[in-house]
């Protein structure tokens, strides 16, 4: 059974928890982006696709698993969701278009 506290978090692990997935993600997002501009320049296929969903769970995961300022949790989770909302345009539309 999941415990939380008052700030809803769940114990001591909630800090590992968001410190280790920020980790995870940051390297990820940096083992996609040297990838991405590793490829060779005749790759046929859409080379930034697979950057898109590891920057969408870094923005989300800063966005809503930390406590920020009110402003500045305000911008990046506006930046977060319009992240997401284009990653989908990117990734189901835009990447048709531009690798046809």
């Amino acid at each position: 059974m999941l415990v939380l506290n008052q700030n809803g978090r769940s114990d001591a692990r909630s800090s590992i928890f968001s410190y280790g997935f920020l980790g995870v993600f940051i390297l990820l997002v940096g083992f996609t982006v040297h990838r991405a501009f590793g490829l060779p320049d005749d790759y046929p296929y859409d080379r930034y696709q697979n950057v898109m969903i590891p920057i969408m769970l870094l923005l989300n995961h800063l966005a809503f698993q930390f406590q920020w300022p009110r402003p500045f949790a305000t911008i990046l989770s506006c930046v977060a969701i319009g992240w997401i909302g284009f990653a989908m345009v990117y990734i189901f539309y835009l990447s048709d278009r531009m690798n046809p």
